[in-house]
């Protein structure tokens, strides 16, 4: 047993190693097998053109330049994917399309300032330079002589520097059957089941009945924080209720029954709320909540008594949601909540209550957004 552990741990020593070496060759070689490699490209020289992407792949393995470099290769002579068979071209796409975003948007300056901070992305090969300008002007002629709408003529659009095309066609359902759209539809639906932070203001009048209603009506201020995952919203939600109550309210203070109107509100709980229907910018949606309502009232004077009132506190009602493209939404939420307030020897707080709250808030996971982006989806 004992040497049986001693060999695995030789062996993944000496895989660390060799993973080392191979990582440093890469850095120092990657960027002349690129220069290489544009220049076979521009004399039009297959043999050597394959004698060098052999060997920049023996030493850096299948990164985004080779592999772009490799495709250009075989589909020139009709034989993709050939070797490539099985490797994930979505991943190589996704790849190439955040390094072409920078050649498009980026100054030479944050272009150059990025690749000295992600060099191993990148496949230590500078961005912008003679490979990437030479693979596409490459793809940008081998396009002429490819059927429209199949895999190859997309694949050349997207090194040609037409990457929206390549992920359209994946998200408009092209190639169906294909290993690639599989792979694309996977990647989508894992991405949009990635939860989002959610957060909101909220405001709102709360209005209570029965006995309760000696406390008069109230504005309402707060803010929930949580999280969105699917059809579901989960928040801590906090409100502040404040203003003067109806009319006296009898409260013993000190073994003594005096009349107060100065009143304080809050509650403090959690609250899920689940999307029934889904439009293309708005939820409707039915909520409920479980919490703890607090009530305080404080006499006048420079020394005031202060009595507080506590209650479990179950909320739900229905919930309209639009949801604005830049991810923010705005909701109308009318709720009952079913309260158990107590007041011995005082005014009755026998009752429940009805709240109206309007909320604006904020959803988003840059994770989620930026992935979908890159694969041509979006959700509004």
């Amino acid at each position: 047993m004992k040497s049986t552990l001693w060999v695995m741990i030789f062996f993944l020593f000496y895989w660390t190693l060799q993973a080392q070496d191979i990582a440093v060759n890469c850095a120092e070689k990657a960027e002349n097998f690129s220069v290489e490699v544009a220049r076979a490209m521009l004399d039009g020289d297959d043999e050597i053109l394959a004698e060098i992407l052999f060997a920049w792949e023996q030493e850096c393995g299948l990164t985004e330049p080779v592999f772009r470099a490799r495709t250009l290769q075989l589909l020139s002579a009709g034989q993709f994917p050939g070797p490539l068979e099985g490797t994930s071209i979505l991943e190589q796409a996704i790849a190439f399309e955040i390094r072409y975003r920078l050649i498009a948007e980026k100054s030479p300056a944050e272009r150059v300032d990025y690749y000295a901070f992600h060099k191993d992305f990148f496949g230590y090969v500078p961005i912008n330079e003679d490979f990437d300008r030479q693979t596409m002007r490459q793809a940008a002629r081998l396009i002429n002589g490819v059927a429209p709408a199949s895999i190859e003529y997309r694949i050349l659009e997207l090194y040609a520097g037409e990457p929206e095309n390549f992920f359209a066609a994946l998200r408009d359902g092209e190639f169906q059957e294909t290993a690639l759209a599989a792979e694309y539809r996977n990647r989508r639906n894992e991405l949009l089941r990635l939860p989002e932070f959610n957060v909101g203001i909220r405001a709102g009048m709360w209005f209570p009945i029965s006995d309760l209603d000696v406390l008069g009506t109230h504005p309402s201020l707060g803010v929930n924080v949580g999280l969105k995952k699917g059809r579901n919203y989960f928040d801590a939600v906090f409100d502040f209720r404040f203003g003067e109550s109806a009319r006296p309210v009898s409260v013993l203070l000190q073994d003594t029954l005096v009349k107060v109107s100065n009143f304080q509100g809050g509650y403090l709980g959690l609250e899920w709320s689940r999307v029934l229907v889904q439009g293309p910018d708005y939820n409707l949606e039915l909520f409920a909540g479980l919490g703890y309502d607090l009530i305080e009232l404080v006499e006048d004077g420079q020394d005031p008594g202060r009595r507080s009132y506590g209650s479990f506190n179950f909320t739900i009602g229905p919930a309209y949601r639009h949801i604005f493209s830049n991810l923010t939404w705005l909701s109308l939420k009318p709720a009952f909540s079913f309260l158990n307030h107590d007041n011995p020897q005082g005014s009755s707080f026998n009752g429940n209550a009805w709240l109206f709250t309007i909320a604006f808030g904020y959803s988003d996971n840059p994770r989620k957004s930026q992935g979908l982006k890159r694969l041509g989806y979006s959700r509004w």
